[in-house]
Formats: C-alpha cells, sequence, structure tokens
C-alpha cells in the first residue's frame, strides 16, 4: 500500500485518512527509501536499502547492512516489492549510487521475530552492477510485478519480472537516448502505459525522456526525448495520465508539460512554469491524487492541489504540509505502482438471462472494495 510514506530525516506521511499526516520515522536518508504498510495504512517495515526498520522503528535482528557493498547514495535506491503467492514475505531491493551501480537483493519474512520480521540470511545477494540510480516497480497484467531498472553504461532497461516462482531473468529493452544515464529517476503513469526517465547530465545528456510501457511483456519502447534543457531530477505523472511535472534539482521552477498531444514537438513545445519553490528535490503523486513537491527548505511541502488542470489551473500551493519538528524531507520513499490492491480475490458467477425483445438487465456488482465494480 501507498498510504504510509517514511523518507528522508526521520519524516513521515500518513494518507491513510485521506489527507497527509506527519509523523517521525527511524529512517534518515536524504535518498533511497521504501515502505510498505497494509491496506489499512499500519506500516509493516521500512529501509534505505542498507537497514531495515520494523514497526516500532527499531532495526531488524539481520537487518543491520544488508547490502554489502558501496551504497553511498542513490535517487531510487531502495524498493519493496511484496512476493506473489506468499503474504509474509517481502524482497527488497538495494541499488548503489552511479560510483558502481550495484544491484542485489534480500528477503523479509514478516512472521519473524514476534511477527515485527526479520531478513531472511543471507542476505544483499547480488544481480549486477553498472546500472543507474533509478529503479522502479509495477504491477503486471498476469500476476505479477515488474522491477524497472535503467542501465548506466548503454541506452538500456531491465525489467525482471516477479512471479511466484522468483524473480525471472530480465526483459531487455533498447530504447532512448540518455548516455551514460547518471542521476534522476524513473516514474510509471497510474495506467501503467507510460515511463518517465529524467537524466541530470551535463549538456547535451540532459532533460526528460518519454517511452512507451507494456505491463504485459516489460518492454519500455517508443523513447522520445521531450525536453533537452533541463537538469530534470523530480518527475511524476498526473492522475489522468496525461500532465507530467518536472523540476531540476536544488532549482526553483516546477514545470507541466502536455503528454497527451499528438507529436513529440507539440509536446515537448508544451512545457510550462507552474510553481516556484526553495529548491526542488523530489516530486510525486500521492493517494489522494495530489502531487507533492519537496524542497531544500526541509521543513514543508508543497502541493500541487489539482493535478490533472492545465498550466495555473493545477493549483500549486507552496507550504501546504509542515513536517513535525525535528524531521525533514529528502528524495520521497519508493512504491509499487499497482493496479489493483495487493490483496485481491476474485469471485465470479456465470449467469444465462432469457430476456424478450426489448428488455433491459440490470447488473450490480456487491463489492465492498473502494473503486470496484
Amino acid at each position: 500500500s501507498n498510504k504510509m510514506w517514511v523518507f528522508g530525516s526521520h519524516a513521515g506521511l500518513n494518507f491513510s485518512t485521506g489527507v497527509p499526516v506527519p509523523f517521525s520515522s527511524a529512517v534518515d536518508a536524504f535518498e533511497g527509501s521504501a515502505s510498505v504498510c497494509t491496506p489499512g495504512g499500519r506500516v509493516l517495515f521500512y529501509t534505505d536499502g542498507g537497514n531495515v526498520y520494523d514497526s516500532t522503528g527499531g532495526v531488524m535482528p539481520h537487518g543491520s547492512h544488508i547490502f554489502p557493498y558501496t551504497m553511498l547514495s542513490a535517487a531510487q535506491g531502495a524498493l519493496i516489492v511484496p512476493f506473489i503467492g506468499d503474504p509474509q514475505k517481502y524482497y527488497i531491493f538495494s541499488l548503489d549510487d552511479i560510483g558502481t551501480g550495484t544491484m542485489a537483493y534480500s528477503v523479509v519474512d514478516i512472521t519473524l521475530h514476534g511477527g515485527l520480521g526479520d531478513v531472511v540470511t543471507p542476505s544483499g545477494l547480488y544481480m549486477g552492477n553498472r546500472f543507474s540510480e533509478k529503479m522502479i516497480a509495477v504491477t503486471g497484467n498476469h500476476c505479477d510485478i515488474w522491477v524497472i531498472t535503467r542501465r548506466a553504461d548503454s541506452a538500456v532497461f531491465w525489467s525482471y519480472k516477479i512471479t511466484a516462482a522468483g524473480i525471472q531473468p530480465p526483459v531487455v529493452s533498447s530504447t532512448g537516448f540518455f548516455y551514460p544515464s547518471t542521476v534522476g529517476e524513473i516514474r510509471i503513469s497510474p495506467d501503467r502505459r507510460h515511463l518517465a526517465e529524467t537524466n541530470a547530465g551535463t549538456a547535451g545528456n540532459k532533460g526528460t525522456e518519454l517511452f512507451d510501457f507494456d505491463p504485459n511483456t516489460g518492454s519500455v519502447s517508443n523513447g522520445r526525448l521531450i525536453d533537452s534543457t533541463g537538469y530534470n531530477y523530480g518527475v511524476d505523472f498526473s492522475p489522468d495520465n496525461t500532465k507530467l511535472y518536472t523540476g531540476e534539482f536544488g532549482r526553483y521552477t516546477l514545470y507541466q508539460t502536455d503528454i497527451s498531444l499528438p507529436s513529440t514537438a507539440a509536446i515537448a513545445a508544451s512545457k510550462v512554469a507552474v510553481g516556484t519553490c526553495s529548491g526542488i528535490e523530489d516530486i510525486k503523486l500521492a493517494p489522494d491524487n495530489k502531487i507533492y513537491v519537496n524542497g531544500d527548505c526541509l521543513s514543508a511541502l508543497n502541493c500541487v492541489n489539482n493535478p490533472n488542470g492545465a498550466g495555473s489551473l493545477c493549483g500549486f500551493t507552496h507550504c501546504a504540509v509542515t513536517f513535525l519538528p525535528g524531521t525533514g524531507g529528502g528524495i520521497f520513499n519508493n512504491v509499487v505502482y499497482t493496479s489493483f490492491p495487493t490483496d485481491t480475490s476474485f469471485k465470479h458467477h456465470d449467469t444465462t438471462v432469457c430476456n424478450v425483445a426489448g428488455g433491459s438487465v440490470t447488473i450490480t456488482a456487491h463489492d465492498s472494495l473502494s473503486g470496484s465494480a
């Protein structure tokens, strides 16, 4: 569930009531954090990719230094993915910065340590190196999850399919312009059909790319360079998948781009400034369908109240959410982008109806899950 954000310097946000409520956490990581909670919003555990903290804020018995590599700082350096078919276990993916680009995984069993969970040893199982600092996960269409990374040494994406049988070999997609891929982020659109990548590289190797993503196959394709002027870092999509928000790390302007336009040139030309704040660090769509923007003031979050709105209609508000004293922001936590709750169950009944000519039938779905039909 995406209702509990744990990130930055002991910062946290609880969206379980529908609005962000700040709280304090044990994590202290400017970049690379991930958390997981129940559908009701109770924290299960969280991590900075190197240490794993249980729901009380204590380090799990085998949760210290699970990543036996350099692990200095990576934008999306931590990720938690549930096992398929086993609700008691989770993968933790850890990613080093571009110095080595090493990637590894560990496993948490939430039934251990009296129900607080523990890391199953051995941990930090090596998956390769020379990755960029970009890693994200999204649900597939066949009871699976895709973990998507970007190679640093070539214009290539690797998508690892997670099934009930475990982590499968990566699907390799050769597309895009950024080479090398350095610091920045990748995000998936809410409909899981688009992927955006930012790169805060050198002149001629910076900006934002837009891709198509196929949740059936894990492939990334149709790379389009929609911005080559900004040292872009934070990025995310509007809830209706038509707008893309970007910001240059440590600079002051939030931009919106209309990605629903019919050509790459039109998309690039639609980029418009929609807000300013004190040094943008990250941008993220929240469960309340608002986008939050973290700045280097560290004490508060800015908010895009209506991300679907064009230009100034997006409703940018400065310092909309204030952190608790003694806590501060950083790069937002990583989550699994999903089109269905991870605890979904499906039931069906086949029904035959004989209807007279010109008649009608109304079918009503009786389902307690919000938003289901």
